[in-house]
């Protein structure tokens, strides 16, 4: 999405504040990464790389834990799947990305903001 001016920033921000995607929303399933049902990404999920990776994260985030969290949440009817990456600051959970670890290693495009059809 691109604003040509800051007048369309804020009537986008209007707009969106008006349309309560929550009163559409369900959640489905919740589940952490190491839960997934997929052998192949459990192996690259448990790989030395990725743990590696993830431990460089956290690091770089300051964060006591990180965990990558699947959401199926359905709007109008329609479900997605979210893979965010969520960091725990002082037993305090924070989304840190809506496209996190998880989707990167299923192949989740960057462009789609962790949220698959």
């Amino acid at each position: 999405m691109h604003f040509d001016s800051a007048n369309d920033l804020e009537n986008f921000t209007r707009e969106f504040a008006d349309d309560d995607i929550r009163s559409n929303m369900h959640v489905e399933e919740i589940m952490c990464a190491e839960e997934y049902p997929d052998a192949d990404f459990q192996e690259r999920y448990a790989s030395e790389a990725n743990t590696k990776n993830r431990e460089g994260l956290r690091k770089e985030c300051g964060a006591d834990e990180l965990c990558t969290v699947f959401a199926s949440v359905s709007f109008d009817g329609e479900q997605y799947w979210f893979a965010m990456e969520t960091a725990c600051y002082d037993g305090v959970w924070y989304n840190l990305s809506l496209n996190g670890n998880g989707g990167a290693l299923l192949g989740f495009p960057a462009y789609g903001i962790g949220i698959v059809e």
